[in-house]
C-alpha cells in the first residue's frame, strides 16, 4: 500500500495511531471548507497536516462532489 486516503469523517490523529508512522496518510479536510475564507481553508489544511504527524503525509485535499 502506497498511501491510505481518508474520508473527512475519519480523525487524522486516530488513523495515524492505528496505521503507525510508516504509512502515508492523505485526505481528510471537510469539503465544505472550500466555501470558507482563505484563512479558514489555510487553518483547516494546517490542522490536517499537524494531526497527520511529521512523517509520511500527503497533501490534504477536498474535492466537492
Amino acid at each position: 500500500m502506497d498511501a491510505l486516503a481518508l474520508d473527512w469523517h475519519i480523525s487524522m490523529k486516530q488513523a495515524r495511531a492505528i496505521v503507525g508512522s510508516e504509512r502515508v496518510l492523505c485526505g481528510n479536510v471537510d469539503p465544505i471548507t472550500l466555501y470558507g475564507s482563505d484563512e479558514q481553508i489555510k487553518r483547516s489544511v494546517q490542522q490536517c497536516l499537524a494531526d497527520a504527524g511529521k512523517n509520511r503525509r500527503a497533501p490534504c485535499r477536498a474535492v466537492p462532489c
